[in-house]
């Protein structure tokens, strides 16, 4: 056998990647992927959270605004304005006052795992704001506020939105 023959035969005997170099790089990707995954769930919970605030905010506003334009339901003569309320387990409602009859607006239950809660000396009952019409303002006491606190219970994450008594939604 010739010297060259020799050394084409040697240099094609070492082509390609050992079994360590391949598990290496395997793992170094998987390491990757699942730092990646983590950072992905935990901004996956942060936005719901974060969601259920914006949704909550907008629909206080979508309250105070409704009777702000003294909006009436078929059949009312004289609207009274708009009850955001707070229901355990997760839910709220706009409601609609209209001299002793009341109605239903919207009904909102909240995703799994966010919870939402009222907490007002300010308020009677404690759990509603009423957002009286043309722009009278609202039930909570002069220079007083209302906090609605959501919870996200499994990861205990909290968010606050508060409204005064003028109105403003914070």
């Amino acid at each position: 056998m010739s010297k060259e023959t020799f050394y084409l035969l040697k240099s094609n005997n070492f082509l390609g990647y050992t079994l360590i170099e391949i598990l290496v790089a395997i793992t170094i990707m998987v390491l990757l992927f699942l730092t990646g995954f983590a950072s992905y769930r935990e901004f996956s919970r942060r936005q719901e959270l974060v969601s259920a605030v914006r949704q909550v905010h907008g629909d206080i506003r979508q309250a105070q605004e409704n009777a702000i334009a003294s909006k009436k339901p078929a059949g009312c003569a004289v609207l009274d304005g708009f009850y955001f309320v707070v229901i355990p387990a997760g839910s709220y409602e706009i409601r609609w006052v209209c001299g002793a009859s009341t109605g239903i607006e919207k009904s909102v239950t909240l995703p799994a795992g966010i919870t939402i809660s009222g907490l007002s000396p300010n308020l009677t009952p404690s759990n509603s704001i009423l957002f009286k019409t043309l722009g009278q303002g609202t039930n909570i006491a002069a220079a007083g506020s209302t906090s609605f606190i959501l919870t996200q219970a499994n990861y205990a994450k909290t968010a606050t939105i508060t409204v005064t008594a003028g109105g403003e939604i914070r």
